[in-house]
């Protein structure tokens, strides 16, 4: 067990008696550094926090699946003959499904498969996959409020509505612009 030492009269003093005369910050950073709660605990909250993002990507994903398995034959029905005439608006459904899923891993896993069963062809497929990366446009995703809490110069912000924030015009250029080259390329390359 790590002894913390002591701060006496606003200087930190360490528990072999040496005065840190450092800056307060540098003094605080020392000091929390020295004051750990047991090392075997670290663990279990690192295991912890693992092994519920594993249960909520997984989740995501099996909840994603389970809907479209049980609903298959309704929703080929009902989109097959928009994609038969226009690939590409199955991207429209990747990104709608990757908003509410908020994970590219679970939206590829969701519907992926029922692209294939509506008949689209591959190099199509590949070509829309950058939509699944819409989980940016509901401002809810934590590297997204991360971002917004870390900057300091106040340019970064989720605006009075919610779906106008600093990251939404930025995602969308990119989502369609990824999604257009892939699918020209696909069109020059396959035809």
């Amino acid at each position: 067990m790590l002894s913390t030492g002591s701060i006496s009269s606003g200087r930190a003093v360490f528990a072999s008696g040496a005065d840190y005369g450092g800056p307060p910050g540098q003094r605080r950073r020392a000091l929390g550094a020295a004051q750990h709660s047991s090392i075997g605990q670290r663990p279990h909250a690192c295991l912890r926090a693992g092994v519920v993002a594993v249960i909520g990507i997984f989740g995501l994903a099996w909840l994603g699946d389970s809907f479209i398995a049980a609903h298959k034959e309704a929703v080929v029905a009902a989109i097959s003959h928009l994609t038969e005439r226009a690939p590409w608006t199955f991207a429209i459904g990747l990104f709608a499904a990757s908003v509410l899923l908020y994970s590219q891993a679970a939206t590829a896993r969701a519907l992926m498969p029922l692209g294939v069963a509506l008949g689209i062809p591959p190099q199509f497929l590949v070509a829309v996959f950058p939509s699944v990366n819409g989980y940016f446009f509901i401002p809810t995703y934590g590297s997204l409020i991360a971002a917004v809490n870390f900057d300091l110069s106040g340019t970064t912000h989720i605006g009075r509505y919610v779906l106008n924030h600093s990251f939404m015009m930025p995602g969308l250029v990119a989502t369609t612009v990824a999604v257009a080259v892939g699918l020209a390329i696909a069109r020059a390359l396959f035809g």
